[in-house]
């Protein structure tokens, strides 16, 4: 092996150790169950709260790392917030009618073990969007408000269930 082949040999090496990542779990082995309660809503928009609850548990019902219960029974608790709800034309044809928007939502939430007084980790800042047309376009997909919502909050629900099991969305 040529010295340049060493120097080459030992960069690529370099550079396949720093980049390895890992998607086991970051939860105590105690942590078998969980209760989700239903998210506050800081917004004006009507009945997020339970539909990103609803896709929460349904997440965490398709991952399995953990069961969904009831308080009584959880080893930990979430507990979620809904802070932002933003649609933005960002699009208008020729008449000033929106052909495309963006819609995103904000959330934050706690993990919190089942008689912990303080939450084991608190994360802010969980943001997830779509932009969408309105109006056919050159084959685009067209969207209503109501399926980008619905394809928001369950982005939403798979950040929520990453960040709980495996530390990061």
């Amino acid at each position: 092996m040529g010295k340049r082949s060493k120097i080459v040999f030992i960069l690529i090496s370099f550079v396949a150790a720093g980049c390895a990542y890992t998607t086991k779990s970051v939860l105590p082995d105690n942590i078998q169950n969980v209760a989700v309660s239903v998210f506050k809503n800081d917004t004006f928009e009507y009945g997020l709260e339970e539909r990103l609850t609803d896709k929460v548990i349904q997440e965490f019902i398709s991952h399995g790392r953990l069961k969904v219960t009831n308080i009584d029974n959880a080893d930990a608790l979430i507990k979620g917030k809904i802070v932002a709800y933003n649609l933005l034309t960002t699009s208008t044809d020729e008449y000033n009618n929106p052909i495309e928007k963006e819609l995103s939502i904000l959330i934050e939430i706690s993990f919190w073990e089942k008689d912990g007084k303080e939450p084991l980790w608190i994360e802010k800042g969980i943001r997830e969007n779509i932009t969408y047309f309105t109006t056919l376009r050159s084959g685009q997909i067209v969207m209503t408000e109501s399926e980008a919502k619905e394809n928001v909050l369950s982005k939403l629900a798979r950040s929520v269930v990453r960040r709980v099991i495996i530390g990061w969305y």
